[in-house]
């Protein structure tokens, strides 16, 4: 069948466009179009090849945000108000891993909202994030286990099979937006952090996984533009636009696998 999908390309190569009056442009797609199929031909063959066995996630987490720069003292000093404050995010994945060592990786499309309102500061904040993370799943406990899957639906011992270290490097798009009864502001950026973490894999099915997880991020100079554009010297409210932000979460992935 994969041999199939060499010859195709092959004869797509061979494939000649007729003249026209538009034969100028016929001519620069045709000489083209060789260079396009040498290119994505090795990559629709790879997907073809993973796509046999494949396993998606779908996970759900709990975050709260410490962002000592963006932190607010009410006037009657009963507490402080973050701006950033506690949310949840929402991903889906795609799961493949390194033959015989049982080193995963799940690249990631996730989205996470946080808002929070003050009634007696009168300051309402929104921020919507929309990220790539790159996770590497490590089974340091079983690194040369006979685990075709993460499902782990194998005899042995459920601790040694399930436990992993997650390591997550991330890049985000980061949408923030702050207001006040005077004052309105919104600011986006582009930004980047290092999540770590540890889950625990439950294999129910060799095609159902549910994976319990908690873990942190960090991002070392997230920049929020509106916050100083909403709080001027003259609110008395002195705030940075930067600050370094950690991240805690607790959550639940739900891994589906197709192919087998």
């Amino acid at each position: 069948m994969l041999l199939s999908y060499f010859v195709l390309f092959n004869d797509l190569e061979k494939i000649e466009f007729p003249r026209s009056q538009h034969s100028k442009l016929n001519w620069r797609f045709n000489s083209k179009k060789s260079k396009m199929t040498r290119i994505f031909a090795p990559l629709i063959f790879l997907c073809f090849s993973i796509s046999v066995s494949a396993q998606f996630g779908l996970n759900a987490r709990y975050v709260i945000n410490d962002a000592d720069n963006w932190l607010i003292e009410q006037a009657d000093g009963s507490g402080n108000i973050n701006l950033l404050d506690k949310g949840y995010a929402f991903g889906i994945d795609y799961w493949f891993r390194i033959k015989d060592l049982r080193i995963e990786f799940l690249p990631e499309l996730n989205y996470s909202t946080f808002s929070n309102e003050s009634n007696r500061l009168n300051i309402n904040s929104e921020v919507q994030v929309y990220s790539l993370l790159v996770n590497t799943n490590i089974y340091f406990l079983d690194m040369s286990g006979d685990c075709t899957c993460p499902t782990f639906y194998q005899e042995g011992p459920t601790l040694k099979k399930g436990l992993h270290l997650q390591i997550s490097p991330g890049l985000h798009y980061f949408d923030g937006t702050i207001s006040t009864p005077t004052a309105e502001a919104s600011s986006s950026t582009i930004t980047y952090s290092i999540g770590a973490g540890l889950g625990f894999d439950l294999g129910f099915s060799k095609n159902l996984t549910i994976t319990p997880i908690a873990g942190i991020r960090y991002f070392p100079g997230l920049k929020w533009e509106a916050v100083t554009d909403v709080f001027d010297p003259n609110t008395n409210i002195f705030v940075s636009e930067e600050s370094s932000v950690f991240q805690y979460s607790a959550g639940i992935r739900v891994g589906l696998r197709f192919g087998e």
